[in-house]
C-alpha cells in the first residue's frame, strides 16, 4: 500500500469521519495531529492546502482533502467498498446523508461550539435562530429515517438498514457534539442510535482520545478569540 500520513484533529467531527474508516480498515498510516487554532500548525497545514481545512490525507505524493473524498480514497486503496457503495442507488443514498449532514448540521453545531468556547454571548438573531432551527430539521429527518427502519440493521441500528455506511459514520462523527448545542432526549429513535454505536470499539477510541484532547483544543480557540 502507498506511504499514508493522515493529519488530523481530535475532536473534529470530519477527522472522526476518516479515523473512523482508517482503523476499520486497519490502515497503517502516520497520524499527524494539527490543532488550526494554533499558528504555527495552522500554517503548517496551509502548506499542504490552501484552505487550511482538516482532515488531509497525504498519499505518497498526493494531497486528499475534504473528508468524505479521503474516505473514498481509502476505500479505493484496500479496494473495499463497503461505506460509500457501488451501487448506483445505495451510493446516492449514502451521498445524500452524508452532504445534509456535512451542511446542514456538522457546519452550525460547530460554529455554534466555536462561539462557546470563545465566550461569546448567545446570539439571539436570526441567523442563530436559523442554526438551532437547521439542527431541529435534521434531528427530525434522522429520527423518522431511522424509525421508517428499525428493525433492519441488526443489533446496532443504521440510517439505511443493513450495514453501517458513511452516512452513518458522518451522523455518530457530529451527534455527540450537537447534543451540547441541541440536546437529543426528546428523539427516542436517535438517542438509541447513539447509545447503540457508542458500544463500537472503534467509536470508544476515537471518542476517548477526542475527550482527552477538548481541554487543550478548548483553551486554543479561546486564546486565539
Amino acid at each position: 500500500m502507498s506511504n499514508l500520513r493522515l493529519h488530523y484533529l481530535p475532536t473534529s467531527p470530519f477527522s472522526k469521519k476518516v479515523l473512523y474508516v482508517a482503523k476499520h480498515y486497519g490502515i497503517d498510516a502516520e497520524l499527524v495531529q494539527v490543532n488550526p487554532f494554533i499558528p504555527e500548525q495552522r500554517a503548517a497545514l496551509r502548506s499542504l492546502t490552501a484552505l487550511g481545512k482538516l482532515p488531509v490525507l497525504e498519499v505518497d505524493d498526493s494531497v486528499v482533502s475534504e473528508s468524505s473524498l479521503v474516505v473514498e480514497t481509502i476505500e479505493r486503496a484496500v479496494d473495499k467498498h463497503q461505506f460509500v457503495p457501488k451501487e448506483p442507488n445505495a451510493s446516492a443514498q449514502v451521498r445524500h446523508w452524508d452532504r445534509v449532514l456535512d451542511t446542514y448540521l456538522i457546519a452550525p453545531v460547530l460554529e455554534m461550539l466555536i462561539d462557546k468556547f470563545q465566550g461569546k454571548a448567545p446570539a439571539t438573531d436570526n441567523r442563530a435562530k436559523d442554526k438551532l432551527y437547521r439542527i431541529a430539521t435534521i434531528y427530525t429527518q434522522l429520527e423518522q429515517q431511522l424509525k421508517a427502519v428499525a428493525g433492519e440493521g441488526g443489533d446496532r441500528p443504521t440510517l439505511l438498514g443493513g450495514a453501517i455506511t458513511l452516512a452513518d459514520i458522518t451522523a455518530l462523527s457530529i451527534l455527540p457534539l450537537a447534543h451540547l448545542v441541541k440536546p437529543l432526549s426528546d428523539y427516542q429513535y436517535l438517542s438509541a442510535y447513539i447509545e447503540a454505536h457508542q458500544q463500537d470499539p472503534i467509536w470508544q477510541a476515537i471518542n476517548s482520545e477526542a475527550e482527552a484532547y477538548t481541554p487543550a483544543f478548548i483553551e486554543s480557540v479561546s486564546n486565539a478569540a
